[in-house]
């Protein structure tokens, strides 16, 4: 076989009587050459492609059968929950710890799910058992916290009993019990109020307790007590002064003269039958005297005016023993056997510049202690002395 070149050389040299045909089947054979030339790459890569389609057949055919093997496993698994659920159902139905939706419920999965596909048998079987293990879960727990009640109290009662134990240990029965602020009242006075005992547990004087027996004594306005374990109590208190007295005097509904005690506000302190050692106010009728309470009196004008009387001296250092008013005219007595008279405004003036408390002084500074000072429309003062 000779070669192409040289043939195509020979046959492109024009020759003479039938040059044209010559030319014309040269020129085909050359285009038929370059065809077969350009169409064979092409072939190969087909030819590639297609062994590599016949090469990924199988292996879509082994991933088809994964997903298959897969879906079956998770079908069963389903199968199996859903299996188990109906068995706790029938247990717990058996134990009347499911309640009849539920049962209808099951009930209802169980006749349709011959009808339904089987992937939402799946579905449907799986959330009632999820459904079923909450609600287990749920009665597990209420069981539980039934228990935990029983145990709570029991724990509660025995802590209970050895608070009450250490409080009767002979360690803490009260050795000591100190008072302080106490003026009027002496020591065991106050103690007896109080009702606390020596060789008592010292948990017995209950704080609030204590006080409010103390404070039954309407002098005792403020009361603090303190623990210093292990035996011993201090009771600290406030005492309130008398402000003044009013006399109550013997009747037909009152066997015996009482004194009512008041506070400068005007409530009873006490009731006795003693006097105390505060302002007696005369010309006064006591309607009502309960300890706590305010004084009811028939002359309130008159009662308004002695207290007024009372508080200017005690804030002007005086102090008078008695207070009687008639009228617009006062008579306050200032030892036994000296007084002082004027009218009510006269007096408030005279205490309020302490001109009264100037010339009181100087009496007593010449050991005159009887006689009666008079106080004019002025504010002069002038000295009668008793012969």
């Amino acid at each position: 076989m000779s070669e192409p070149t040289d043939n195509r050389k020979d046959n492109l040299t024009p020759k003479a009587g039938g040059d044209t045909q010559v030319f014309t089947g040269l020129k085909e054979q050359l285009e038929e050459a370059e065809k077969a030339v350009s169409e064979g790459p092409k072939a190969e890569v087909s030819e590639s492609e297609e062994a590599k389609a016949e090469a990924a057949q199988p292996a879509k055919a082994e991933m088809t059968e994964a997903e298959a093997v897969e879906e079956t496993a998770e079908d069963e698994t389903a199968e199996e929950e859903a299996k188990d659920a109906r068995q706790n159902a029938e247990e717990e139905e058996a134990n009347g710890d499911v309640d009849a939706d539920a049962a209808e419920e099951s009930g209802d999965a169980e006749e349709t799910e011959a009808d339904k596909p089987e992937a939402e048998k799946t579905e449907e079987a799986a959330k009632p058992a999820a459904k079923t293990r909450k609600f287990g879960k749920k009665r597990r727990r209420k069981k539980r916290r039934k228990k935990r009640p029983f145990l709570t109290a029991f724990i509660v009662i025995l802590a209970i009993a050895g608070v009450i134990g250490l409080m009767h240990l002979p360690v803490f029965n009260v050795t000591e019990i100190s008072v302080g602020g106490n003026k009027a009242f002496t020591d065991d006075q106050v103690i007896q109020l109080s009702g606390v005992e020596e060789g008592k547990s010292i948990f017995r004087a209950i704080p609030f307790l204590v006080g409010h027996k103390i404070k039954k004594n309407y002098y005792f306005d403020e009361v603090h007590v303190k623990y210093h374990l292990p035996n011993r109590v201090e009771i600290m208190v406030h005492e309130q002064e008398g402000f003044a007295q009013i006399l109550i005097p013997e009747s037909e509904k009152v066997k015996r003269k009482q004194y009512v005690i008041v506070d400068g506000e005007g409530s009873v302190i006490e009731v006795s039958y003693d006097r105390r050692d505060v302002t007696l106010i005369r010309n006064i009728t006591v309607r009502s005297a309960k300890p706590g309470r305010r004084i009811s009196v028939k002359e309130k004008g008159t009662y308004r005016k002695a207290m007024k009387i009372i508080d200017t001296a005690q804030k002007n250092d005086m102090y008078f023993k008695r207070v009687e008013l008639t009228g617009s005219r006062v008579k306050c007595d200032i030892f036994d056997d000296m007084f002082v008279k004027g009218r009510y405004g006269n007096l408030l003036k005279s205490l309020e510049n302490g001109t009264l408390r100037t010339v009181v002084y100087r009496l007593y500074q010449q050991n005159v202690m009887t006689g009666t000072i008079n106080i004019g429309d002025n504010g002069y003062c002038s000295f009668t002395p008793d012969n």
